[in-house]
């Protein structure tokens, strides 16, 4: 099975649908720019937080089978692949409740994300057909945590509402640096996310597949993590350089 990536949570100059006439001088959005475009990510080159929820940003992703201005979504599946591995899911702790340390600019953020990943499944396997597709998010597992919602009455049936919905829409679940988590970008000490790995307990709970991507190029170190105990449940993978 072969997925494509998919960022649907920042937009990205390097991609087909960017116009270069949406930045300023210093590379920032500048006065012609959509308003899906946020600010700039300071961590990643030339990406810029999406307001996902706005419908101009989501007919880039999905909704035009055809033409010039054919979808994101739509150019994956009449290419052939199984699937789509999305990225930037967990934007919405950016944009989302100062609680869980967004900007507050949309309380709502959460709810946002997983409607938005429910009609990217809905459009792929029904109305373009392609009722096997497989849609994998990578990494916000908080989204299905009840302290996600803090403005719901009842935060808990809240955040099962939620749940059941989304894990009705995707197949799996990819997690980043759930292991080996530090400051630096590969190699870190083995240091378990407990928290991360209670909520993906329960997507495997659930029936959807969890991939633990830890980023690791030092020999042993993935024996290390086996022997420890921490993954004795786990089938190690080795991936290709450069997913994204």
């Amino acid at each position: 099975m072969v997925l494509a990536y998919l960022s649907i949570g920042e937009a990205e100059s390097y991609r087909y649908y960017f116009d270069v006439a949406w930045l300023d001088d210093v590379g920032d959005p500048g006065a012609g720019a959509p308003a899906f475009l946020g600010p700039t990510n300071p961590d990643w080159e030339g990406n810029y937080k999406a307001r996902y929820w706005l419908r101009a940003w989501q007919r880039v992703l999905f909704g035009n089978a055809s033409g010039p201005d054919r979808s994101y979504l739509d150019r994956i599946i009449d290419a052939g692949f199984d699937g789509v591995y999305l990225d930037i899911v967990d934007a919405y702790e950016f944009w989302g409740p100062s609680e869980i340390g967004g900007n507050d600019e949309r309380r709502r953020a959460p709810a946002d994300m997983i409607k938005l990943v429910r009609r990217l499944a809905k459009y792929a396997r029904q109305t373009r057909g392609a009722s096997g597709f497989l849609v994998v998010p990578q990494n916000g597992a908080g989204i299905i945590d009840p302290e996600t919602y803090p403005d719901a009455g009842n935060p808990d049936n809240e955040a099962a509402r939620q749940r059941r919905a989304y894990f009705k829409a995707i197949d799996a679940i990819g997690a980043e640096d759930t292991f080996y988590f530090g400051g630096r970008v590969e190699n870190n000490g083995l240091h378990p996310q407990r928290f991360t790995i209670e909520l993906l307990d329960a997507f495997a709970a659930a029936g959807r597949s969890v991939l633990a991507i830890d980023y690791l190029t030092q020999r042993g170190q993935d024996r290390s993590f086996l022997g420890s105990g921490v993954g004795a449940r786990l089938r190690p993978v080795r991936l290709a350089a450069g997913a994204r």
